[in-house]
């Protein structure tokens, strides 16, 4: 009977600490988008900016989704076609991550879901030819994360399956809140 009683208040004083970290939370992110094409052999990266939020079942399980935009990639063909390019992409994912808590840092990992839109216009002669693509396919990332007093700062890593011919990854800085 003693170890029962000892039993259900280590688990009652348990509870509220676990239950601070689960709950919604939203983000801002800004970064670096890398974009290379091994058949055209080009690459480049440009600034991204994004939201994200998600959802915290428990310590080391979350669901989260974001939107991430970049700005325009210029010049990227205009050396090869002797063209004038603006290209943008934006990025909507859906993932799961898993994560480790250590006093007020977490890394976290995840697999998820992603769809690329580009909105590529090429200006060449005169003419301009719209290019606009999309791509869908995993995603995965990894990061770390350090909880504040107000905001929780994080810094991640994003990979993204796409053609076999492209390589798309964001590198990138963001703050959290968590209600």
């Amino acid at each position: 009977m003693r170890y029962s009683l000892v039993l259900i208040l280590c688990t009652g004083l348990s509870a509220p600490a676990n239950a601070q970290q689960r709950g919604g939370y939203v983000g801002l992110s800004a970064g670096s988008y890398r974009f290379e094409d091994h058949d055209v052999l080009v690459s480049d990266d440009e600034f991204s900016y994004g939201a994200f939020g998600g959802y915290r079942f428990s310590q080391s399980f979350a669901v989260e989704g974001s939107l991430v935009t970049t700005t325009d990639f210029e010049d990227i063909l205009d050396a090869l076609l002797n063209s004038s390019t603006r290209a943008e992409y934006a990025v909507q994912t859906v993932r799961a991550l898993g994560i480790v808590q250590r006093n007020k840092w977490e890394l976290f990992g995840g697999l998820g879901y992603h769809q690329s839109d580009a909105d590529v216009s090429v200006m060449v002669a005169g003419t301009v030819m719209n290019l606009d693509s999309d791509d869908r396919g995993t995603t995965a990332l990894a990061g770390v994360q350090l909880d504040g007093k107000e905001f929780s700062y994080r810094l991640q890593y994003e990979w993204f399956d796409a053609d076999e011919r492209l390589d798309l990854s964001n590198v990138a800085f963001g703050w959290v809140v968590r209600f």
